[in-house]
């Protein structure tokens, strides 16, 4: 994750991050890998936690000032944190 300026907590986000995934329809064999990158992601919502191994971000913030709907990504799946 690039360094950049400290975003403060309950700030509105963009996080752009990298996406494993599966398919659990498709086949393959041994020593073939069709189509094997992460997805570019971006998310958007409010920062709720920050630290060494990663950031969480919430997509709801509610009347009662609590968050909900929070995913967290580790630091090596963020490319870029924008506030």
């Amino acid at each position: 994750m690039p360094r950049r300026k400290k975003i403060q907590l309950g700030s509105l986000v963009e996080v752009e991050w990298e996406d494993a995934w599966s398919d659990d329809e498709a086949t393959t064999e041994l020593g073939q890998a069709p189509e094997h990158r992460p997805y570019n992601i971006t998310l958007t919502g409010y920062l709720v936690f920050s630290d060494a191994d990663g950031v969480m971000v919430a997509r709801e913030k509610l009347a009662d000032g609590r968050y909900r709907s929070v995913q967290y990504l580790p630091k090596e799946m963020v490319r870029d944190i924008r506030g």
